[in-house]
């Protein structure tokens, strides 16, 4: 069964808007759809529209305050409900490591054993970079940064961190980036002509 993850949205309604016309199947988002710039309430809408279940992210979980008073109280509400993270029996989707009360940059090693150990594969947000990690049997984690468009044909015996990219606000002149998942393969695609 395909489904479809974004991240890091930050408000930006033309982007979700765009990647829901291309993408019909269940979609699922790791998190920070509120940005300081954006449409908020819309891009919730559209979420709930296309019954979208999201974690939170620490634009979520941190910064709801300030951009509750554009928000109606059901969508308030909605973001409040939402988890850390969503399990299934194949993976786990969060924003990213959370520790101690705080959200963490997946860049080493022990990060990457934490969220590997629960489930062979993992989709995360938070950096905004497109790319995975890999864990073998008996080796370090290794991190593999992608192209979109890139393809990633799954191994048995590999467990795999997948850092998703931003659909919202891209790292450097890249465009705004999904992914999708359909049984051993990922695939990130790009959204041309959006910002």
């Amino acid at each position: 069964m395909k489904r479809v993850l974004f991240s890091d949205l930050h408000g930006n309604d033309q982007a979700l808007e765009r990647m829901l016309e291309r993408e019909s199947c269940t979609v699922i988002s790791a998190g920070d759809v509120l940005g300081r710039s954006g449409s908020n309430q819309k891009c919730l809408e559209l979420m709930r529209e296309r019954k979208i279940a999201s974690v939170q992210g620490n634009h979520e979980l941190r910064m709801l305050k300030m951009y509750q008073s554009g928000l109606e109280s059901w969508a308030a509400d909605w973001v409040r409900s939402w988890p850390l993270e969503l399990l299934d029996e194949d993976a786990l989707v969060t924003h990213t490591l959370f520790e101690n009360h705080d959200f963490l940059d997946i860049e080493l090693p022990e990060h990457v054993h934490k969220l590997l150990l629960r489930r062979p594969l993992v989709f995360t947000g938070h950096q905004h970079l497109p790319g995975y990690w890999t864990l073998q049997p008996g080796a370090e984690p290794f991190w593999s940064s992608v192209r979109v468009p890139a393809c990633l044909e799954r191994k048995p015996d590999v467990r795999y961190l997948v850092q998703i990219g931003s659909l919202g606000e891209p790292m450097a002149q890249s465009l705004p980036r999904y992914v999708s998942w359909d049984e051993g393969r990922i695939e990130w695609h790009g959204l041309d002509g959006c910002r």
